[in-house]
């Protein structure tokens, strides 16, 4: 498998700043790959041509007189997919799964918690209904024999004897 290497290991390798490589491959659009992330990678090859590039701006070329005189020469292909570390999105892939197992396991556990609590709400709501209808069964019986003895003590009650008349009460003073 081929190496690559990152913008800062060649500017280390070449003796220049990360800019100046990140400005060469700029200029030079379409010589030079890009990985999964958008990041410039380079070949050993790449390397090379970057040491070209190096050469004749130090021998007083500008970067257009180079791309000029490149323009007759084979430029590399350019590569329609970044280079993938099967690897690492292999890794990726399984840690993503993993996590999603973990999501739904998660969500399974939390619904299966607020069901329990809701049984057991509804346990407790149950349980108050049936003491309260007790409740009511008590207080009608009581409403039935409070109104079985009112109506007992009415009809036992004597007829009040009817007032006597007027003349009568006078003659009872004398």
């Amino acid at each position: 498998m081929m190496e690559f290497v990152s913008t800062k290991e060649v500017a280390q390798r070449m003796g220049v700043s990360p800019t100046t490589i990140k400005r060469w491959v700029a200029f030079f659009q379409g010589w030079f790959q890009k990985d999964e992330l958008g990041h410039y990678i380079f070949s050993p090859q790449d390397i090379e041509r970057l040491k070209d590039i190096h050469e004749q701006l130090q021998q007083g070329k500008t970067m257009q007189a180079i791309l000029d005189s490149d323009s007759t020469a084979e430029k590399p292909a350019k590569r329609s997919e970044p280079v993938h570390s099967f690897h690492v999105t292999d890794e990726l892939l399984q840690r993503i799964n993993q996590l999603e197992l973990q999501l739904a396991k998660k969500a399974d556990d939390i619904v299966s918690m607020q069901i329990l609590q809701h049984r057991t709400e509804l346990e407790e709501i149950r349980k108050t209904v049936q003491t309260l209808a007790e409740d009511i069964e008590n207080i009608q019986r009581s409403l039935s024999r409070h109104s079985e003895r009112t109506l007992a003590s009415l009809r036992e009650t004597p007829k009040a004897s009817k007032k006597k008349s007027f003349i009568s009460a006078l003659f009872s003073f004398f």
